[in-house]
């Protein structure tokens, strides 16, 4: 009689990868020819594409590091159409970035086509982990999002598990898919969800080997559609950033951002007195939750509706009304100076000329004048507001 196996609740379209630990029976087992045939086939594979690895390497590694001259000719161009680093009045523009503070290569066209085609081979992994990030908070498969809520719960409640979340993932997503690459699952003629793994024996399979997308390919295109609207998702939110936090912290009202200001300086100094006294981790699991929770489809209608709509709208206007009559009746910002036109006259003191006695006395100056003590006739007196009297003593 055959020996009862153990069933288990599965996907049938989505084999599940199960770790079995065969008894002494089945390690006595020996690998037929057939096996032997696809282990040299696979042996000799695994050798043509290391080989070929190899020489993409090398190839790209000689296509970087060699320019031709067309693509010093580009170069020389495009400095002369990038603006320099030197200012209008000949001095050093100082940025953050400038070449100054961090030895980085400058602007090339050729560079940056080449690393932009490494870096849109090798961004997959990124956005797979960021669908798998939407799919969850989307609610697409609900037993995935509710699975994710009972682990945030585990390390709201006891956040001292928090370190065992890398180490978790190096476990079961870095080591275990590479041992069941080593060792995959015996081929059976018999369909099945559940695969057989072994954890005893030789290894029957190459080590995978995680390759750069090939150019021209189906998911490097993908990588590039990802790439776009990426760049396209954060432009639209930092121009919404901009547009509705920008004007209320920019002093552009002063009333208004001195309340923003005061508001924040009060919350800073209270939390740094009582934050100890606040329970963080309630606030953070009630927070996750309601935050998840309001990306279910049914939450996203609901808040979508026209009467929740107009609700928040109302409440937000008068928010808006209750802040702005405390701003007047509490906030006097400093006043505008007052400014005036006036009008100086400069008042000069006429001095008679003495030509002899200046000429005794000051022979440099009467050089300089060419001999005449025209100069010295008007001299400076006073500034005042009124124009010249002529009947003035002065």
């Amino acid at each position: 009689m055959d020996e009862p196996t153990s069933s288990a609740i599965v996907n049938p379209s989505d084999p599940v990868p199960v770790i079995a630990i065969p008894s002494a029976r089945s390690d006595a087992t020996t690998p037929t020819d057939t096996e032997r045939q696809g282990g040299k086939r696979a042996t000799l594979k695994g050798h043509a594409n290391k080989l070929k690895g190899k020489l993409e390497d090398y190839g790209l590694q000689y296509a970087s590091s060699s320019s031709s001259i067309p693509d010093r000719l580009l170069d020389t161009i495009m400095q002369q159409i990038v603006p320099s680093d030197i200012g209008e009045d000949g001095t050093e523009v100082e940025d953050e970035r400038s070449r100054k503070y961090v030895d980085r290569p400058g602007f090339s066209l050729p560079l940056m086509s080449n690393n932009f085609r490494r870096f849109n081979a090798r961004i997959g992994v990124v956005f797979i982990f960021q669908f798998r990030l939407i799919r969850i908070f989307s609610w697409r498969i609900p037993t995935h999002t509710l699975s994710f809520l009972a682990l945030y719960t585990f390390l709201c409640l006891s956040p001292s598990l928090l370190g065992v979340v890398p180490l978790v993932f190096a476990l079961f997503f870095v080591m275990v898919p590479a041992f069941l690459t080593r060792h995959p699952a015996p081929a059976s003629d018999q369909p099945s969800s559940v695969e057989q793994y072994s954890i005893h024996g030789p290894p029957t399979a190459l080590p995978g080997k995680s390759k750069p997308t090939p150019e021209l390919s189906r998911d490097f295109f993908r990588n590039m559609r990802d790439l776009q609207n990426s760049m396209d998702d954060f432009s639209r939110l930092h121009d919404s950033v901009i547009k509705f936090v920008k004007p209320y912290v920019d002093f552009s009202d002063e009333a208004l951002s001195s309340t923003i200001f005061l508001f924040l300086a009060a919350l800073s100094c209270s939390a740094f007195i009582a934050s100890h006294l606040i329970p963080w981790r309630a606030f953070f699991l009630i927070a996750g939750w309601i935050a998840i929770l309001a990306g279910h489809p049914d939450v996203q209608s609901f808040l979508q509706s026209t009467q929740t709509q107009t609700h928040f709208h109302q409440t937000g206007s008068k928010i808006k009304i209750w802040l702005q009559n405390w701003i007047d009746d509490d906030i006097i910002p400093d006043a505008t100076p007052e400014i005036r036109e006036v009008e100086v006259f400069e008042l000069q003191k006429h001095r008679p000329s003495t030509s002899i006695s200046d000429n005794i006395i000051n022979p440099t100056a009467t050089a300089a004048s060419g001999g005449s003590s025209s100069s010295r006739e008007w001299e400076p007196w006073l500034f005042t507001p009124n124009p010249y009297d002529p009947l003035s003593p002065i």
